[in-house]
C-alpha cells in the first residue's frame, strides 16, 4: 500500500475532522485578509465622518474576523496535529510490520539500528509535510479564490491583474521551488550515502592506515565527499531567498498595477478612494500566506528521498507462506536436521551452501564456525523459517520448514542476535519481554544466575530502573548477558545464537559460554561463532567448520 492510498484510507475514516480542519484552515487564512481589508476601509471612511451604524457595523466586523483569527488558527492546528499523528502512527505500526518480516534475520542488526534511525528521521520529515502544507495549501486555495471574488466585487478590472499574480505566486512559484529542491535533495541523497560508505571504510581501517599521514588516499576521497555534499545542501538554502525575490517582485508588480488601475478607475468615477484603500490590503495579506506555501513546497521537495524511503519500506514483503499448514511445532527440545540443501538469494548468482546435510539430534549443541560470508547467519535464518531452501528440505522436530510460518517456529525456537536490544525502559519490563507474568522474584533468580547480582544490587531503584537512561548506561557485556537473563525467563527448549559475544573480551566470552553450558542443560543449541574463547568454553556436541564435520560427539 502506498503512503497515498495508505492517507485516503485512514482519512476517509475521520472524514469530519478533515472537513474541521480543512475549514479552520480556510478560515486561518481568509480572517486575516478580510481583516486587513476592513481595517483599511474603516481608516479611509472614518475621514469621511460616516454615520455611528458604519462605524458600529465595521468595527464590529473588525473584532469578529480579529477573533476569527486566532480561534481558525488554534482550531487548525488542533485538527491538523491529531490528524497528522493519527496518520503517523499507522504509518510507523506498518513500518514495523514490514521490517519485522524481514528483520532481524534478512538484514544484520547494526544495520538495523541505523534503518531505523533513518526512518524515524524520514518520518518526522513526512508529518512535517502533512501539517505544513497540504491543509495550508487547501486554506490559502480557498482564501485566494474569495479574495478574488471580493476584488472582482469591488471592480472587475482588478481580477486582471490579481489572477495571474496569484497563480503566479501560488502555483508557478511553488511548483518551481519543488522541482529545484527535489533535484538537489535527490543529489544530496547520493552523495551522503557515498560519504557514508566512504567514512566507515575509513574508520574500519584505520589502524592499517595510521601511518600513512597526509598521503591517505582513503582520509582525501572523505574530504572531497564532504565538500561535494555541502554544494546542494547550499543550493537548498537558496532556494528560500529566491522564493522571497520572486514573490516579492511578483507582489511589488500586482500592487503596483492595483493602484495603476485604481487611479483609472478613480478618475473615470467608476471607483471611492475607500474601495481602493482595501484591495492592496488584501493583496498583502494573501500574498503573506501564498509565500508560506511556497517555503513549505520547497520542503516537501527536499523530503522526495525520506518518502521514497518510507515507500520502498512498505513494499517489503516477509517469506512468501501462502502454502503454510496451521502446524505447530511439539514441546520440548526438538532435532533439528536437514537433507540435500542448497541454497541462494534471490538476486545472487551464487549457491550460498550446496548439498547441505545436518543432523542434530534433540538436545543436542551444535557449534558453527567458518569465515565471514561462508553462509553461517545464512544456515541460522533457514532454521528460524526466514528463508526456505532452493532445493532440498530442512526440517525443525521432523516438520518442514516449508510448512511452518515463522511465527510457529518462534513460539519454539528463541534467537539472540550479536546485538540485542535493550528498550529504553524499566530492567523489569525488558526482561519481561521473555514472559509478561513472570515474577521480580523469577526476574532477580535470572539477573543473579548470569552474573549479574552485584551489578543489580548497585541499582537504587532496583527493576524499576531505566535501562539507557543517563543513570543507568549499560556496557555491551552487560547487555549480553542482561539478553541471557531474558533467555533464562524465557526457558526455551531450542535456541538459535548468531554471534552471541560479538564485542566481547576473552573473560567474557568464557562467561557466556558457562552460562550456556549450565543452565540450558537438555535444550537444542545452535551457536554461530568467531571466537576461539568461546568454541573452547562452549561444550559442543558438534562442531561444523562450514564444508565438512571438524568433530562429533566431543563434550
Amino acid at each position: 500500500m502506498t503512503l497515498g492510498a495508505l492517507a485516503r484510507e485512514r482519512l476517509r475514516t475521520r472524514r469530519w475532522e478533515v472537513w474541521g480542519y480543512l475549514g479552520t484552515g480556510f478560515m486561518a487564512y481568509l480572517s486575516p485578509a478580510v481583516l486587513f481589508g476592513l481595517s483599511a476601509y474603516l481608516i479611509s471612511k472614518a475621514a469621511l465622518k460616516p454615520g455611528i451604524l458604519t462605524l458600529g457595523v465595521v468595527i464590529g466586523s473588525v473584532r469578529f474576523f480579529a477573533l476569527a483569527r486566532g480561534a481558525s488558527q488554534y482550531g487548525e492546528r488542533m485538527w491538523g496535529h491529531s490528524l497528522t499523528l493519527d496518520l503517523a502512527a499507522k504509518i510507523r505500526t506498518l513500518l514495523f510490520d514490514r521490517l519485522a518480516a524481514v528483520v532481524p534475520y534478512r538484514v544484520r542488526p547494526g544495520v538495523f539500528g541505523e534503518i531505523l534511525a533513518s526512518l524515524n528521521g524520514d518520518m518526522t520529515q513526512l508529518e512535517n509535510l502533512a501539517a505544513r502544507l497540504v491543509g495550508p495549501a487547501t486554506g490559502v486555495g480557498l482564501a485566494s479564490l474569495v479574495t478574488l471574488i471580493i476584488a472582482g466585487m469591488v471592480a472587475p478590472d482588478f481580477v486582471v491583474v490579481l489572477l495571474p499574480s496569484l497563480l503566479l505566486i501560488g502555483l508557478v512559484v511553488p511548483f518551481g521551488a519543488y522541482r529545484l529542491a527535489r533535484s538537489g535533495a535527490q543529489s544530496t541523497s547520493i552523495l551522503r550515502a557515498q560519504a557514508y560508505d566512504t567514512s566507515l571504510a575509513t574508520a574500519a581501517t584505520f589502524q592499517s592506515r595510521y601511518f600513512l599521514g597526509s598521503g591517505d588516499p582513503l582520509l582525501d576521497q572523505l574530504k572531497r565527499k564532504t565538500v561535494q555534499l555541502l554544494r546542494p545542501q547550499r543550493r537548498q538554502a537558496g532556494i528560500q531567498t529566491w522564493l522571497g525575490v520572486a514573490n516579492g517582485v511578483i507582489e511589488a508588480v500586482a500592487l503596483s498595477a492595483t493602484l495603476w488601475i485604481g487611479a483609472d478607475l478613480m478618475s473615470a468615477h467608476r471607483l471611492g478612494a475607500v474601495e481602493l484603500a482595501v484591495i492592496p490590503f488584501l493583496i498583502l495579506a494573501i500574498v503573506e500566506g501564498l509565500t508560506a506555501v511556497g517555503l513549505e513546497a520547497a520542503t516537501a521537495g527536499a523530503g522526495t528521498p525520506a518518502v521514497a524511503r518510507l515507500e520502498r519500506t512498505l513494499a517489503l514483503q516477509g517469506r512468501d507462506c501462502s502454502q503454510c499448514s496451521q502446524t505447530t511445532l511439539p514441546s520440548g527440545a526438538l532435532a533439528i536436521d536437514s537433507e540435500d540443501v542448497s541454497f541462494h538469494y534471490p538476486d545472487a548468482d551464487r549457491e550460498i551452501l550446496h548439498s547441505f546435510e545436518l543432523h542434530l539430534e534433540a538436545g543436542e549443541r551444535l557449534l558453527v564456525v567458518g569465515p565471514t560470508g561462508s553462509g553461517k547467519s545464512t544456515l541460522a535464518a533457514m532454521v528460524l523459517g526466514a528463508w526456505i531452501p532452493t532445493s532440498g528440505v530442512m526440517r525443525i522436530g521432523g516438520i518442514s520448514t516449508a510448512e511452518l510460518s515463522e511465527e510457529a517456529i518462534a513460539a519454539s525456537v528463541a534467537y539472540l542476535s550479536s546485538e540485542p536490544y535493550l528498550f529504553g525502559a524499566s530492567l523489569a519490563a525488558n526482561l519481561r519481554l521473555a514472559r509478561a507474568t513472570a515474577s521480580d522474584a523469577a526476574l532477580i533468580d535470572a539477573l543473579r544466575r548470569v552474573g549479574l547480582g552485584p551489578w543489580f544490587a548497585e541499582l537504587s531503584d532496583g527493576l524499576a530502573t531505566i535501562m539507557g537512561s543517563e543513570n543507568r548506561t549499560v556496557s555491551q557485556g552487560e547487555k549480553q548477558r542482561l539478553a541471557l537473563a531474558r533467555l533464562l525467563v524465557l526457558n526455551p527448549k531450542n535456541l538459535v545464537l548468531d554471534e552471541p559475544t560479538a564485542g566481547l573480551d576473552a573473560e567474557n566470552e568464557q562467561i557466556v559460554a558457562e552460562i550456556l553450558n549450565e543452565h540450558f542443560v537438555g535444550a537444542t543449541i545452535m551457536v554461530i561463532t568467531h571466537s576461539e574463547a568461546f568454541m573452547e568454553a562452549f561444550r559442543a556436541d558438534q562442531v561444523r567448520d562450514f564444508g565438512e564435520f571438524v568433530r562429533t560427539k566431543v563434550i
